[in-house]
């Protein structure tokens, strides 16, 4: 069922009004279809057709070329059975489809029209021009022939596809197999209620597409549109003409029945079978839904025909967009539920063997691939400093199936940050844990012999699921961060034009971290994976360094992020090694805070002594990642703080920063070090902060706090600490710090993540 036009949904009132055939054999023949109407094969609905040969009263509706007519469509049917014992997939590879669906008034003619136009592409409608002539036989004889026609319109649209009937490289459609299934599924002719139909209570299956229909939407559009204004488009076009102007009887049951609309439009939306579904708001102007619309189709076009240059500097994001096309995750690359992904990772450790392992998928960003896994595979003392390795994915099917290749390294995600962060293992995956845990445990109580087992593996995952805990010690999340990604796309017997193809990108060792890429022959060597070879990549450890003006945020935030991530967190040193005892009002102007005179000499010998520390703190933090607060960037920031009144910024910076660029520059040779600088908006910041924290003020007493808060201020200075970032390469994040409460702070943090995660592949040394 279910096409554009008035003629089509005319049927559906021919099957609720008794008429003149006995639809009885072909009910019974088809009683076996979860939904009456709904056929699941083309073989199914192309019999019904052929059967009914021989009762169609041609000669009244069709006049003296009714036998041509009839006798040319059974010949169609023919072809289009032979065509698809032939099946071509690479169809899909050399056309770009588009699907348009809504509701009648929504403006899904209008659309297509306007797309092929501006896309240099063909319109299209089921049923095609090509069933024109027979249409009226079909919807004369109504009942389940005419729902068996309108099925058979979508393969007959898939056949002139294929054969190159339609040449344009983009095709636009109107109406296809979704609007076959969403009609179907919503309306039922006995049942006009006013109920929300539950789709739970319907097979598994039902809105899967067609697997003997080949051909699939790479888009399907679906346009939304409120009832007002979609019923007055309605009205218009009855007055205006032009459109589906004439009765349809899908005004009438959707004006009666007042969710059958949602019905449809959640039908739509459970459709599985394009590659994407885009919703768009059709409540606007032609104009302003096309431009909408080109947008979302450029996009998509992009990605799936020049996926290598949509994605060139973003090799995990094509990766997520593969996993997507097939429906393994969400636009997100977030692991659909009970999504299969062929997913393997191998590493090993200094002593141990090396290790293989398939691996539950949870999700890919930008950045990294996390992934559940059923043991504990590293020592939980070096989980953070991390393990190199490597990850393998393949997918698709042929002849353009294809794998995913990576080269990177391991860190375990602390239990802290996955509640942080919302990241819980599948349930599906702890029940399989705990199956093979009782399991194994069963093994080991055994001393020799076979172990029987009365209970095969998904009776053991039936049973727990029906306990209320499921928790296992070994299940943990890991994050991969690749340095080296290969994509191989198709195989050497793949006989597609521009296929196989072999894609390789590497991370750049220049400061923003961009990925390079290269096409290259299939099969060839790589000469990137040469110099790559995972024995003889080292990694760094990793420094990350908060700075910012006092007040700023830094050891609050530096203590949450590092236990967070479970880092070594190194309070600010000059709060060490002060003595809180004898701290002065304005000490800090002088450096220890204990001096109240301005003998410079006090200044430098302070200033010489914290030099010193935080490089001997640098050395000793050589095998431990870390977060450190102030670190060199923010003391050389104190040590100007204190001589603004005797040099110039310039001067500073020629004289005095080198030292400290110097000792950062070296530290960066054995850590990847990133800073970030908290910054604030104004010195009244500093002044309430203070006053709601007693320990700030013990920490560093002034004299005037107005007055000495607004000399504190000059260490917010953004423009120093960018000047350091760019002499020595660091990466530098600029937050901005100011608001307070626990909702500014995981903001902070989140940023925080993302920044550390952008920059992860800087710990890999060649």
């Amino acid at each position: 069922m279910a096409s554009s036009g008035g003629t089509n949904e005319e049927t559906e009132d021919k099957i609720s009004l008794p008429c003149a055939y006995d639809d009885t054999p072909y009910l019974n023949a088809t009683s076996t279809l979860p939904i009456p109407g709904l056929f699941n094969n083309f073989f199914t609905a192309a019999t019904l057709l052929r059967v009914a040969r021989s009762e169609l009263p041609w000669k009244a509706l069709l006049g003296v070329d009714g036998e041509t007519i009839v006798s040319n469509f059974y010949d169609l049917l023919q072809r289009v059975e032979e065509a698809r014992h032939s099946k071509d997939n690479s169809t899909n590879i050399e056309k770009f489809i588009v699907e348009v669906e809504g509701l009648d008034g929504s403006g899904k003619t209008s659309l297509v029209q306007s797309l092929a136009e501006s896309l240099k592409g063909m319109a299209a409608k089921t049923p095609s021009a090509s069933l024109s002539q027979i249409r009226p036989l079909w919807d004369h004889r109504g009942g389940i022939l005419a729902r068996a026609f309108y099925f058979i319109s979508n393969y007959v649209l898939e056949y002139e596809i294929q054969t190159g009937l339609m040449d344009a490289e983009v095709i636009i459609i109107d109406r296809w197999y979704a609007s076959t299934l969403a009609y179907t599924v919503a309306y039922r002719p006995e049942e006009e209620d006013t109920s929300i139909m539950n789709f739970s209570d319907l097979p598994n299956n039902i809105f899967e597409w067609p697997s003997d229909l080949h051909l699939r939407p790479n888009l399907m559009l679906l346009l939304d549109i409120d009832p007002q204004t979609r019923q007055a488009r309605v009205d218009s076009r009855k007055i205006m003409g032009g459109g589906a102007s004439r009765f349809n009887p899908w005004d009438d049951r959707l004006a009666k029945i007042p969710h059958l609309a949602k019905r449809i439009m959640a039908a739509f939306k459970s459709v599985i079978g394009p590659l994407r579904t885009q919703v768009l708001n059709a409540n606007g102007t032609k104009v302003e839904v096309l431009n909408d619309a080109l947008e979302v189709v450029r996009k998509s076009y992009q990605q799936n025909k020049h996926p290598h240059l949509y994605f060139q500097h973003e090799p995990l994001n094509w990766w997520r967009h593969d996993g997507e096309m097939l429906k393994l995750c969400d636009e997100q690359g977030r692991r659909c539920h009970h999504a299969l992904w062929n997913m393997q990772v191998a590493f090993c450790d200094e002593n141990a063997p090396p290790i293989l392992k398939t691996v539950g998928l949870n999700h890919i960003d930008s950045d990294c691939i996390y992934y559940w896994s059923s043991s504990s595979l590293l020592d939980t003392d070096i989980c953070n400093n991390g393990v190199v390795g490597s990850v393998l994915w393949t997918g698709g099917t042929y002849p353009t199936e294809h794998q995913w290749r990576a080269e990177g390294f391991f860190t375990k995600v602390t239990k802290d940050e996955c509640v942080f962060s919302g990241f819980t293992p599948p349930r599906s995956l702890l029940l399989h844990i705990k199956a093979c845990e009782e399991s194994v445990a069963k093994s080991n109580s055994i001393s020799r012999g076979r172990v029987d087992r009365n209970d095969s593996y998904d009776d053991m995952v039936q049973r727990f699921s029906k306990e209320e805990e499921h928790s296992s010690s070994t299940v943990s999340l890991w994050r991969f961060v690749p340095i080296r990604i290969e994509v191989l796309r198709g195989g050497p017997s793949t006989r597609i034009s521009s296929y196989p193809q072999r894609w390789e990108w590497s991370h750049s060792q220049s400061a923003n971290g961009e990925w390079c890429m290269r096409s290259i022959l299939p099969f060839t060597p790589s000469h990137l994976a040469r110099p790559r070879q995972l024995g003889i990549w080292k990694l760094k450890n990793t420094t990350i360094a908060l700075v910012g003006a006092h007040t700023s945020g830094k050891s609050t935030i530096g203590r949450r992020l590092s236990t967070l991530m479970g880092l070594r967190f190194d309070e600010e040193l000059g709060k060490i090694l002060r003595d809180e005892e004898k701290l002065v009002p304005n000490g800090h102007l002088y450096g220890d805070g204990q001096a109240s005179t301005s003998k410079s000499s006090y200044k430098d010998q302070w200033d010489d002594h914290i030099l010193q520390k935080e490089s001997e703190r640098d050395i000793s933090s050589i095998g431990n990642c870390r977060v450190v607060e102030t670190w060199h960037g923010g003391n050389a920031v104190w040590n100007f703080f204190r001589r603004k009144k005797e040099m110039s910024k310039e001067e500073f910076q020629s004289k005095n920063l080198q030292r400290y660029l110097r000792l950062m520059s070296k530290h960066e040779e054995s850590a990847s070090v990133l800073i970030v600088y908290l910054s604030i908006d104004s010195h009244s910041t500093v002044l309430n902060r203070r006053s709601q924290d007693p320990t700030a003020l013990e920490r560093l007493p002034l004299q005037d706090e107005r007055k000495d808060v607004e000399n504190l201020f000059c260490l917010n200075d953004k423009e120093l600490y960018e000047s350091m970032a760019e002499s020595t390469k660091i990466p530098l994040l600029v937050i901005d710090n100011t608001e307070d409460g626990e909702e500014a702070i995981e903001k902070t943090i989140k940023s925080i993540l993302s920044f550390v995660k952008k920059h992860s592949h800087r710990r890999v040394e060649i």
